[in-house]
């Protein structure tokens, strides 16, 4: 298969984590030595890889309708060198991007649409992150819902997940399982 590009990705500064704080900013210090705000998308404990000390990348992104210029997308890992990424928007995005590039189709089938954050379940009170209708001659016709998570916690060479309880994870797992098997 020919390569395909999903996304264009400006290059990253590179930078030293000195503290997060506020659940949305972290300090980072780039490497001319100059102290910037850093967006910080990523809500939850980040564990494994908050580590005041440690090797990140950011995005410059001046705009006037940006509060910050800058967004945290990479942690390394400590111990082996491997990077992370900490910006929860960009799995989704990434995704999205990929299944309309039909890259999936072997797996999926052909995809007429991708829809993001559909309200969905008993209540209509749960939203998933993409649903995807399947194209007129897909052999099965179930939508199919999409829920994507990002991970920052890792041992033995292994991603883990949740890297801390969630009530709400509970309540999307239980949302997906109602859903079946009406859809995939």
């Amino acid at each position: 298969m020919p390569s395909v590009e999903v996304l264009r990705f400006e290059p990253l500064l590179e930078g030293v984590l000195q503290r997060r704080w506020k659940r949305f900013l972290s300090e980072v210090e780039l490497a001319g030595g100059e102290l910037v705000t850093a967006h910080c998308a990523n809500t939850g404990p980040m564990t494994g890889v908050l580590h005041p000390g440690g090797r990140v990348r950011v995005r410059h992104d001046p705009s006037p309708k940006r509060k910050l210029a800058y967004t945290w997308e990479q942690a390394e890992m400590p111990g082996d060198g491997g990077w992370v990424g900490v910006n929860t928007a960009l799995p989704n995005r990434l995704l999205r991007a990929t299944i309309e590039a039909g890259l999936l189709e072997p797996w999926l089938g052909p995809i007429a649409g991708v829809r993001a954050e559909v309200t969905y379940g008993r209540e209509r009170r749960s939203r998933i992150d993409l649903l995807l209708q399947p194209a007129p001659e897909a052999d099965d016709q179930r939508p199919i819902y999409v829920e994507i998570k990002n991970t920052t916690w890792s041992a033995a060479d292994l991603a883990l997940f949740p890297d801390t309880v969630t009530e709400r994870g509970q309540k999307h797992l239980e949302e997906l399982m109602h859903v079946l098997p009406d859809a995939r």
